[in-house]
């Protein structure tokens, strides 16, 4: 029997708005140990509960996320064809949101990509982007890339 493909790994990056608001909080953090002032601690706390809440909500959530690419039967060159991206989560009971699906061609140039306001679990959400071949030739799509910055755009998450 064979075995089901191991799912993508999940990747997480902080984002340069992120680093600022990390060197920010540790700024605040530093001046509260300085002068000993309550309201200092209070947004120090506050600014890193903002920061490990923003790690942690979106990252279960992206490994959940099935993808299906529907394209046209019949492509011929210089004509531009829409490709159809559906994503849904078929074992979830939690919608996912703000997702940006890239799809790539398997030399990882991007071939196009479609914005998903919010994912509802055990429901297919479809998007379609336009995309142009201008010769002829096999042309092969890889995986989708799914990207997210949910919720505080600190980090970026990409599976």
């Amino acid at each position: 029997m064979k075995s089901p493909p191991p799912r993508p790994r999940a990747r997480q990056f902080i984002t340069s708005q992120g680093a600022l608001f990390a060197v920010s909080a540790l700024a605040i953090g530093f001046a509260a140990v300085n002068t000993g002032n309550n309201l200092s601690y209070l947004f120090f706390a506050v600014m890193l509960s903002f920061l490990f809440l923003g790690a942690l909500i979106a990252t279960p959530g992206m490994k959940k996320i099935s993808v299906e690419r529907a394209i046209p039967r019949h492509i011929h060159a210089g004509e531009p064809f829409a490709v159809t991206l559906a994503l849904w989560r078929p074992r979830a009971w939690l919608p996912v949101y703000s997702i940006r699906a890239v799809d790539l061609f398997e030399n990882d140039a991007v071939a196009g990509a479609c914005y998903f306001l919010r994912v509802s679990p055990r429901e297919k959400t479809e998007s379609s982007y336009v995309l142009q071949i201008n010769r002829r030739g096999i042309y092969r799509l890889s995986a989708a890339r799914l990207v997210t910055t949910y919720p505080f755009g600190f980090f970026r998450r990409t599976v």
